[in-house]
């Protein structure tokens, strides 16, 4: 969660997701995801390989 993001309401944020400063939430975000922008957009979503 970058300085000064909020997430409004009760949404979920996945497991290793990265919120960018500044960002409103207003849908929940999946695991693996960056998110930014007012409101958030999801502009990559990682594949972690095991």
């Amino acid at each position: 969660m970058g300085t000064g993001s909020q997430i409004m309401q009760r949404l979920s944020v996945g497991e290793k997701t990265i919120v960018g400063a500044g960002a409103v939430g207003v849908k929940g975000l999946p695991s693996n995801a960056t998110a930014v922008g007012i409101p958030t957009k999801i502009i990559n979503n990682r594949v972690e390989n095991k």
